[in-house]
């Protein structure tokens, strides 16, 4: 499989889909994941590029299903692109021949969460309320420490039953769900008009 690959189509989305549903064939996906290795001098047995490369083509597709035509809903929308992110995280991992994940080893990792967590804070109301923070172990803290990234000013080590049980260093980890509706630039006008609370997003535009 090329580096780069040259964008000519009017529609870059449709050339793009159309280059990764190559790698949704386990052949192709092992010839792909075969090409890094060789690139990068590793040694990885057939067995082990015979499951990685079912697990790419297997996240690609569910990637595929659930991005390519979102929903009307909104609500659909929300979740088909989040568990489309997952399934294009999940190829990332597995295709990188120098780790150990395939589908099994994915379900393992998951088994310990998608790697937020949540809990309710009863001193306030909804969604204030309802706070969201990184736990110690899960999806997102595996896919970080993939990328080299030190996730230990992010995640809170050790389970907790309420807000109160935490330290003062570990509460500015915890955000809550008010927060996070103030930051998406899509919720501006709706979080203004339901909460009365000014977003903390801001739009730029480009006027010549």
């Amino acid at each position: 499989m090329p580096n780069k690959i040259r964008i000519l189509s009017e529609n870059p989305i449709d050339q793009l889909w159309l280059h990764l549903s190559r790698l949704e064939s386990v052949p192709l996906a092992r010839k792909a994941v075969a090409a890094r290795a060789e690139q990068t001098g590793q040694d990885v047995a057939a067995d082990v590029l015979d499951r990685k490369a079912l697990g790419v083509a297997y996240a690609l597709r569910s990637a595929r299903e659930y991005l390519e035509h979102p929903p009307a809903s909104q609500t659909k929308r929300v979740v088909s692109a989040y568990y489309g992110v997952m399934s294009f995280l999940s190829a990332i991992l597995m295709a990188d021949p120098a780790t150990k994940y395939d589908l099994t080893e994915l379900e393992a990792a998951t088994k310990q969460g998608h790697g937020l967590a949540s809990i309710d804070d009863d001193h306030t109301d909804f969604p204030i309320a309802q706070k969201v923070y990184v736990p110690n172990n899960g999806f997102l803290h595996r896919y970080l420490k993939h990328l080299g990234v030190d996730a230990s000013d992010l995640k809170i080590p050790r389970r907790f039953d309420k807000v109160d049980d935490l330290s003062e260093p570990e509460r500015e980890r915890v955000v809550s769900l008010d927060e996070l509706w103030a930051r998406v630039p899509e919720l501006a006008d709706f979080y203004y008009e339901v909460t009365g609370r000014q977003p903390l997003s801001a739009q730029v535009f480009h006027s010549e």
